[in-house]
C-alpha cells in the first residue's frame, strides 16, 4: 500500500560545461528543482530529500512545506546534491501526504531560454515488491551518419542498505541479450547504453537501433531513462526525455488496461509543409513481454466533442509495435491541433509509452522538443485526486522566455464528471470549475486562465467525482521567435488515492 509520503526518483544530473552559476542573468549549463507540494489544508509537512550519489554516502536535506503551500529545493544550489556532472537519486520522505517533482533544465551558454526540459512526478513508495522494470521505447542513433545523434542513459536507484544484483534483458529485434552487474547500498548506477556491448555494435554498424529493455532486480529498485539529442560537433542539448520505467504488477506480471489524456500532433506550419515528420510527433509504443503469446490490443481514442474511436492491433512475442500517431495512415484518430487521450486493453499485460517530439522548421528531423510519459495503469477505482507540484507559466515583456502549460483530463466514464482544478500560489489556493463529459478528454490552457500567477511557480491538484486521469504539458518558446517550442515537458501527475 503506498503511503504517498514517500516518493523516488534516479536520474539527477547537474550538467556543468562553462562556468560560473549564473552571471548577469545568464543560467549555468543546467539547473534541477525538487519541487514539494503539500496539499493539506491545515498541518504543516516535516520534510527529507535524500540525495544517493555513485559513489558517495547520501546527504540530506530538510524543510517544512506550510499547509497547501510548495516549497522548491534548487538542486544546482544545494550541496547535498553532490558533483556537478555525476548522477544522484532522490528520495523525499513526507511526515503527511505530499507530491513531489523533480524538473531539470539545460541552457546554452549565455540563453536564458532552456534547450531541454525533463520532469517527472516521482514514483511512490514505500517500495515494496519493485524487482521488474520495462521501457518500452528506446531509441539511440546518429554514429557519424546524420546531423544529429541520440544517446540514452539507464539509471538504477537501490535505496536499500544491501547490496543487489540487476539483469538488463535488451530486447531488439526479436533478439534478446544481457547485461549483469551490482548496484550497492545506497548508491545510484548510471549506464550508458550506447557503450553496452549488445547494443553499441549494432548502432555502430547500423547508426541506428530501436529496442525495448527489462529490468530485474533481486531488492526492489527505481529504474528510469533518459535521451539527449544533440548536433554533431555541438555538445548542447537540443532536445531530451526521460520518464520512470513501468514496474511489473507483482501478482500478474503486468497490467491490460492502461490511459494516456496527453495526446495532441501539432501542427504549427514547419517547413518543410509536405514533410510530415515537420509535425509534432506523437510516437506510440506497446512492447508484448510473453515468450510465446501474441498480444490482441483495442485502443480506444477520446475527443473533446465527438465520439470515441477505436483501432485494433497486435503485438508479437517478446517484440515492440510503433504507430507514428502523426502519420496520414493516423490522422482519423489523431487530427492535427486537437487534444485526444487513450484507453489501451490487452487480452495480455502489455506495456505503452508515449514519446512526444517537436521540430523547428527545416530541423532535418533533430527534436528541438521532447517528453515520454507512462500511460496510467487500470482498472480505475477511486483516482479522484491528482497532483502536480512544479507549475509555471511566462509571457513577460522583459523576459526572453515564454512557458505555457496544459492540464488534459481524460473521463473514459459513461457519465460526466464535475472538475475543481485548485491552484496552489505564494498567497493560498484559488479554484477553477468545469467538467468533463463522458468519455471525453479536456485541455485547459493554464495561461488562459487569470487566477493563475505569471512568473511564479504554482502547483495544482485536480479533483473529481468520478475518477480521472491527468497530465501536465510545459512548453518553452522564445519571445518575439518562431512558433517552435525551444523545449517541452510533459509527465503524468501524482494521484493521491483515500
Amino acid at each position: 500500500m503506498k503511503s504517498y509520503k514517500e516518493w523516488y526518483s534516479c536520474d539527477g544530473l547537474i550538467t556543468d560545461r562553462h562556468a560560473g552559476r549564473e552571471m548577469e542573468g545568464h543560467p549555468m549549463a543546467s539547473a534541477g528543482y525538487i519541487s514539494v507540494l503539500n496539499p493539506n489544508p491545515v498541518e504543516t509537512a516535516d520534510v527529507t530529500i535524500t540525495f544517493y550519489h555513485q559513489n558517495v554516502e547520501p546527504t540530506s536535506v530538510n524543510l517544512k512545506v506550510p499547509p497547501e503551500r510548495t516549497e522548491v529545493v534548487e538542486a544546482h544550489n544545494v550541496e547535498a546534491s553532490g558533483h556537478r556532472n555525476k548522477y544522484y537519486g532522490l528520495k523525499v520522505e513526507g511526515s503527511i501526504p505530499i507530491a513531489v517533482q523533480h524538473t531539470t533544465c539545460e541552457y546554452k551558454a549565455w540563453d536564458r531560454v532552456p534547450e531541454g526540459m525533463i520532469s517527472v512526478a516521482m514514483h511512490p513508495g514505500p517500495l515494496d515488491g519493485e524487482t521488474e522494470w520495462y521501457f518500452p521505447d528506446a531509441w539511440m542513433g546518429g554514429a557519424g551518419k546524420m546531423s544529429w545523434y541520440e544517446r540514452e542513459t539507464l539509471t538504477i536507484l537501490n535505496p536499500n542498505p544491501n547490496d543487489t544484483e540487476v539483469t538488463v534483458t535488451f530486447y531488439l529485434d526479436g533478439e534478446t541479450g544481457i547485461e549483469r552487474f551490482i548496484v550497492h547500498g545506497q548508491r545510484v548506477y548510471p549506464i550508458w547504453l550506447f557503450d553496452v556491448e549488445h547494443l553499441g555494435l549494432v548502432n555502430r554498424k547500423r547508426g541506428m537501433a530501436q529496442f525495448s529493455l527489462k529490468i530485474e532486480s533481486e531488492l526492489p529498485v527505481v529504474a528510469q531513462k533518459t535521451r539527449k539529442a544533440r548536433l554533431q560537433f555541438d555538445p548542447t542539448t537540443q532536445g531530451m526525455w526521460t520518464s520512470i520505467g513501468i514496474p511489473a504488477h507483482p501478482a500478474q506480471g503486468g497490467y491490460t488496461e492502461w490511459f494516456y489524456p496527453g495526446g495532441y500532433v501539432q501542427d504549427i506550419g514547419n517547413y518543410p509543409k509536405d514533410d510530415m515528420n515537420q509535425l509534432g510527433w506523437d510516437l506510440y509504443f506497446l512492447f508484448n513481454p510473453s515468450p510465446d503469446k501474441v498480444a490482441h490490443i483495442d485502443t480506444t481514442f477520446y475527443y473533446e466533442s465527438s465520439e470515441p474511436k477505436h483501432l485494433e492491433s497486435t503485438v508479437e512475442p517478446r517484440r515492440h509495435s510503433l504507430m507514428w500517431l502523426h502519420h496520414d495512415q493516423y490522422k482519423e484518430y489523431t487530427g492535427r491541433n486537437k487534444p485526444y487521450g487513450v484507453r489501451i486493453s490487452s487480452d495480455i499485460p502489455v506495456f505503452p509509452h508515449w514519446t512526444r517530439g517537436e521540430y523547428e522548421s527545416w530541423g532535418e528531423q533533430c527534436p528541438t522538443a521532447m517528453f515520454g510519459a507512462v500511460p496510467y495503469p487500470g482498472p480505475l477505482t477511486n483516482e479522484t485526486e491528482w497532483y502536480y507540484a512544479d507549475g509555471f507559466i511566462q509571457d513577460s515583456e522583459s523576459h526572453p522566455l515564454i512557458q505555457t502549460e496544459w492540464v488534459s483530463i481524460l473521463n473514459p466514464n459513461s457519465e460526466k464528471t464535475d472538475i475543481t482544478v485548485v491552484v496552489y500560489t505564494s498567497s493560498g489556493t484559488v479554484e477553477h470549475r468545469t467538467d468533463v463529459a463522458a468519455e471525453s478528454v479536456k485541455l485547459i490552457r493554464m495561461e488562459e486562465l487569470e487566477i493563475v500567477p505569471q512568473g511564479e511557480i504554482y502547483s495544482v491538484g485536480v479533483k473529481s467525482i468520478l475518477p480521472v486521469v491527468v497530465h501536465q504539458t510545459r512548453r518553452s518558446l522564445v519571445k518575439g521567435g518562431t512558433p517552435s517550442s525551444k523545449s517541452t515537458f510533459g509527465t503524468m501527475a501524482a494521484v493521491i488515492k483515500k
